[in-house]
């Protein structure tokens, strides 16, 4: 005992705990759980994203395969929806097998006569060149991901 170093006799007040959740097993589950719990519960409501550039595209990994995340997402970048030096927000979603394109616009923009054809545009553009003339909606909305305006392509 004495070659234990004074520092470190007083410190059964943090391996005691653990031990205590070896020793009961039904306690270590049910810690797990609340664990895993706070954990999920912490998850955005709008999903996973990966980034691009200074932009974001959220999706939900059970609805949408990565790949086609980052299809999206690299076209975005390229032609200038998500920029380098200015952050973007984006969703994409796929429910029945119908692709849903979803991005944050400032109020200022939404007001501009000219925003709403070019919106209208690129989801014409993703169709087409990204999601291969797959089922395509989209929506401009607020800072809550609240749509504001729908837009189908042509």
């Amino acid at each position: 005992m004495d070659s234990v170093p004074s520092r470190f006799k007083n410190l059964s007040f943090i391996v005691n705990p653990f031990l205590f959740f070896l020793k009961k097993p039904s306690v270590s589950w049910a810690a797990f759980f609340i664990g895993f719990s706070v954990f999920w519960s912490c998850r955005s409501p709008y999903g996973d994203y990966l980034q691009f550039g200074s932009g974001r595209l959220y999706f939900f990994p059970e609805e949408i395969d990565t790949a086609e995340v980052g299809a999206c997402g690299r076209f975005l970048l390229k032609n200038g929806f998500f920029k380098p030096d200015q952050s973007g927000v984006a969703q994409l979603r796929k429910k029945d097998g119908v692709l849903y394109f979803r991005f944050i616009a400032p109020e200022n923009f939404r007001d501009d006569s000219l925003y709403l054809p070019m919106a209208q545009n690129l989801l014409e553009d993703l169709k087409k060149h990204v999601f291969q003339n797959q089922a395509l909606s989209g929506a401009i909305c607020d800072a809550y991901f609240r749509d504001v305006e729908r837009l189908e392509p042509k």
